[in-house]
């Protein structure tokens, strides 16, 4: 492998990295943001139950940002060489992941949209009967999100679609470099663009399922009327159920966005990774090159932040949807009503085996198992490539020696 030589001003550390990289205040704001925003908490009145709030709107500014100014990247790749990294092949690895991964996020989008289109219409019909339903019972005001977002959002990705092919085709006639990388912007912010409607679904999903517990809770701390009780009960008992096609419907929908989201993700985190143990404790790390290591830094903090964000959304709306069958068991039902307990337990018995959980293309479950996982696999990676590369560099520098001495 060839060695890379650098000078000393090449390797001089800058004076100061927020005015000479005004592109790392926006990723590492973007850090911050993601992470202040995704623990924003705010309780519902009169219940206990926790809604997320505001963190999609953080979320959305910060996207704009780093995405806006992720053409940096482009340059740091040619900078790494010579600052003396040898790691050539991972390298290139990540270069023609940055330019590949925007156009096979909006082929595989743009694809799955016109095939499942028709299951976010009905999910939307059914929210709007949903929404009617708790109107009905003045429950209007726990809908802390309303779903004309999600409508603006899906008409906006797909009249993007049409939009990403037309400039692209035009400007790659002229000038393939700028086509190329007007490409990798547009593709990368529909794909971010579509990340944040699947979480804005979630999100609006698990807040109706809370009304929804919140709406049984409340009823059955005073049961006076048995028959008014039960109808109630079904109400709720099926709303749940039209929620539960809804969210089979988004899972559907995203779920091979869903499969790529997390591949992508790991296979960035576990480069990313690699070069930030190089500049921390590998062969240059005596030479404290600031840039380059808080440059992945914040790369890493960018995937997984965005990872746990939507892991903590699904399983928020999973625990919620779940604990239905618990409210209900929690119930205090007096021995003489024989037909109100017969109801609630069987009622219980259909809860049993009705869990709903989320998958990306039915081979991996997204919880907080999946982020320990990948935790321990990006670390156990990083770690044996550092490893390999420094027993690389002992090689070579055995080599060197003898050949100089003999």
């Amino acid at each position: 492998m060839i060695m890379w030589k650098s000078s000393a001003s090449q390797l001089a550390v800058p004076q100061n990295l927020f005015t000479k990289n005004p592109f790392e205040v926006a990723k590492i704001v973007y850090c911050i943001s993601v992470t202040v925003g995704s623990f924003t908490w705010r309780r519902l009145n009169d219940s206990k139950q926790y809604v997320q709030t505001r963190a999609q709107v953080i979320v959305t500014v910060a996207y704009l940002m780093v995405y806006l100014c992720s053409l940096y990247f482009q340059r740091d790749l040619t900078t790494i060489y010579t600052h003396g990294l040898r790691c050539s092949s991972l390298l290139t690895l990540l270069s023609r992941l940055n330019i590949l991964i925007g156009s096979i996020l909006t082929i595989s989008v743009y694809l799955n949209s016109l095939t499942r289109v028709k299951l976010l219409l009905k999910s939307f019909i059914r929210i709007d009967f949903i929404d009617q339903t708790l109107q009905q019972y003045g429950l209007q005001e726990k809908i802390l999100d309303k779903y004309r977002k999600m409508r603006m959002l899906t008409s906006f990705t797909i009249s993007s679609y049409c939009a990403l092919i037309v400039i692209s085709a035009v400007f790659a006639f002229r000038s393939f470099h700028f086509g190329l990388v007007l490409n990798i912007v547009l593709n990368r912010f529909i794909a971010v663009t579509v990340y944040h409607q699947f979480y804005v679904w979630i999100e609006s999903i698990g807040n109706r399922f809370e009304v929804v517990n919140y709406f049984i809770a409340t009823k059955g701390q005073k049961i006076h009327d048995e028959e008014q009780f039960i109808a109630e009960l079904s109400t709720a008992f099926s709303l749940r159920c039209q929620l539960k096609k809804i969210t089979n419907s988004v899972n559907s929908y995203y779920t091979l966005q869903l499969l790529l989201f997390i591949s992508l993700s790991f296979a960035y985190s576990v480069g990313y990774g690699y070069l930030t143990l190089y500049f921390a404790i590998g062969p240059s790390a005596k030479i404290i090159i600031v840039k380059n290591f808080y440059l992945y830094l914040t790369h890493i903090c960018y995937f997984l932040a965005m990872l746990c964000m939507v892991i903590k959304s699904i399983t928020r709306m999973c625990s919620a949807a779940n604990e239905f069958g618990r409210i209900i068991l929690e119930l205090k039902i007096k021995p003489k009503r024989k037909r109100l307990r017969t109801v609630i337990i069987s009622t219980s018995l259909k809860l049993v085996n009705d869990k709903i959980e989320i998958y990306a293309c039915k081979l991996i479950k997204m919880d907080f198992s999946l982020l320990s996982s990948m935790f321990v696999a990006l670390a156990t990676y990083c770690i044996v490539m550092l490893q390999f590369e420094l027993n690389e560099i002992k090689v070579f520098s055995a080599i060197t020696f003898t050949n100089s001495t003999s």
